[in-house]
């Protein structure tokens, strides 16, 4: 069990011996993989910095949820790649886009939580055969990504 911000998430260690053959292109994937990970840093950094533009209980909840959830997204990410390379990726330092006004950036994570949905399920789509943990991984990633684009719908919606 790994904390995430006073939660517990039950992370599982799946049999990866053989993801690496199920891949179907293994440079376009690690690549997606890259962006991914460093999308979910830039992801925790920009709702850090909403969440001090939010009103109200309801919206700090929706905007922490979806915080958490990039929290654990890159923590999983991060142990498929170690996973198929035996090494941490070499990523550059990133800084998400400062938030200026509330409603603006809501409207920007709402779409760079549509962008990231396509991005899981290009993966998704890269992985055949019977890896199924990391099919597993992916879409629970992307199911989440699915929700947090609800949950700025509404906070937008409730705004105007």
């Amino acid at each position: 069990m790994y904390p995430y911000f006073g939660y517990a998430y039950p992370y599982r260690t799946p049999d990866v011996t053989s993801w690496k053959k199920y891949i179907k292109n293994n440079e376009r994937f690690l690549s997606l993989l890259n962006e991914s990970i460093r999308d979910e840093r830039m992801a925790q950094q920009f709702y850090g910095e909403l969440f001090q533009f939010a009103i109200t209980p309801f919206e700090r909840s929706m905007i922490q949820h979806a915080f958490v959830d990039e929290r654990k997204h890159e923590q999983m990410l991060l142990q498929v790649y170690r996973n198929l390379e035996g090494r941490d990726p070499e990523l550059p330092h990133v800084r998400a886009p400062e938030v200026r006004e509330f409603t603006e950036g809501v409207k920007k994570a709402f779409l760079d939580e549509l962008e990231a949905q396509e991005t899981y399920r290009e993966m998704m789509l890269l992985v055949s055969g019977e890896a199924y943990a990391l099919r597993d991984y992916l879409f629970e990633i992307w199911s989440d990504e699915v929700e947090h684009a609800q949950r700025f719908t509404y906070i937008r919606a409730e705004r105007t």
